[in-house]
């Protein structure tokens, strides 16, 4: 195939050769650029290419049929929509931003696109169209401005989350009916004022998207502390900056949620999880068995729970001392020796002993744990459970590796 720049420029070459060409040029990039996507490539990069260049000209040639320009539009995308044979083009084939749409999804969040293409997206009847258009950085704030109004509830939510949209229109859709446009605005690092209007929203989705927000105001927080919904208490419970008071009083909420989110806080104060270590709900007890801060006097007690998925707590707990998890092998409960078997503190001989367990769950932790020994691993590797099976072949293969 001769690639020449003359052939591909001449107004006189056939559409079927200019089609042939573009092929072997686009070809020729994939095998240079294997897996890329070849959108994404730096410009200068992909224009200083013989190929691109041939491309290129393709692309400019009025000869050049809406086919191959759609074969093009996925490599050059911008270049084909600034083609003179364009204005010609659309006035012939109606459909062709559509079917360029079509076969490359991404050409509405490029830079640079021509406003003709940006009218067309803004108004087209299919609302997929518009919320690409309104997911773009690139999307000007004019555009930005007549999206926010438009009626698909999905449109305004691209828009409520745009960081680019002015701060107005923001306000505007802040008092949408919509909860979903209301929640798409906390997509953005809001102000201190506007989350101050949202601690009061009717919905508790929303009170609760302010009671997680990280530049919420702290008297907010200590407002939402005391919200009627357990969700938005969970969520004050679990941002750090919410004041070590309000987290001591919420230890004590009545909903088991909330207790939970307080004991999943980063740098919990001892004494708070040392109660909630003792919690009436087992659930809450679990937590604080997990937390790699609780006291091996705590873990040592939780190890005697009468509920299995508080001592499987303590049995996956990287803290927990080799004598109390020797203990737990004697259990016989298969959740509680399946998170003994993940523990990777699980000594040789507790691996061992786990590995006859008749719970196929056990012996695939078993298999998992490299700790395993290689006989026991081996022997894993024949039993009747498959998922066993694959596991210990995987974990022959790790060692071997080492």
């Amino acid at each position: 195939m001769d690639l020449s720049l003359a052939v591909a420029a001449n107004t006189n070459t056939p559409p079927n050769q200019l089609q042939k060409m573009a092929e072997t040029a686009i070809e020729m990039l994939k095998r240079r650029f294997p897996g890329i996507n070849l959108i994404g490539l730096d410009e200068q990069l992909k224009q200083s290419l013989p190929e691109s260049i041939i491309c290129l000209a393709i692309a400019q040639n009025p000869n050049t049929s809406p086919e191959t320009l759609l074969r093009l539009a996925w490599v050059f995308p911008l270049q084909v929509l600034y083609s003179p044979v364009m204005p010609l083009l659309l006035l012939e084939e109606e459909d062709f931003l559509y079917r360029l749409y079509q076969y490359c999804p991404d050409v509405l969040r490029l830079e640079r696109l021509p406003n003709f293409v940006l009218n067309w997206a803004a108004n087209h009847h299919n609302a997929t169209l518009r919320v690409n258009l309104a997911n773009s950085w690139y999307t000007s704030q004019v555009l930005l401005e007549r999206l926010s109004r438009d009626s698909s509830v999905l449109v305004r939510c691209a828009v409520a989350a745009n960081p680019n949209t002015p701060l107005h229109c923001v306000e505007t859709l802040s008092q949408d009916q919509s909860v979903q446009v209301r929640r798409a605005i906390f997509r953005q690092r809001l102000l201190p004022d506007f989350l101050a209007r949202f601690a009061k929203d009717k919905s508790y989705q929303v009170r609760q998207d302010v009671a997680s927000h990280s530049n919420t105001p702290i008297y907010c927080l200590e407002q939402l502390a005391a919200d009627a919904n357990s969700s938005v208490r969970a969520s004050v419970a679990n941002n750090l900056r919410t004041p070590i008071l309000w987290v001591r009083r919420l230890a004590h909420d009545v909903a088991t949620r909330v207790r939970i989110q307080v004991l999943r806080r980063r740098g919990l104060p001892s004494d708070i999880l040392e109660m909630l270590a003792q919690d009436h709900h087992e659930d809450v007890r679990a937590v604080a068995a997990a937390n790699p801060a609780i006291s091996v006097e705590l873990l040592e007690k939780l190890s005697r729970d009468r509920y299995p998925h508080v001592c499987a707590a303590v049995a996956s707990n990287s803290k927990t001392p080799i004598s109390i998890l020797n203990t737990l092998a004697q259990r016989q409960h298969h959740r509680i020796c399946a998170a003994l078997a993940g523990n990777p503190n699980a000594s040789p001989d507790i691996l061992r002993h786990l590995s006859q367990h008749k719970s196929s769950w056990v012996r695939a932790e078993v298999a998992k744990n490299l700790k395993t020994d290689l006989d026991i691993l081996q022997s894993l590797s024949h039993d009747q459970d498959h998922t066993v099976r694959y596991y210990a072949q995987h974990s022959l293969s790790e060692k071997q590796k080492k």
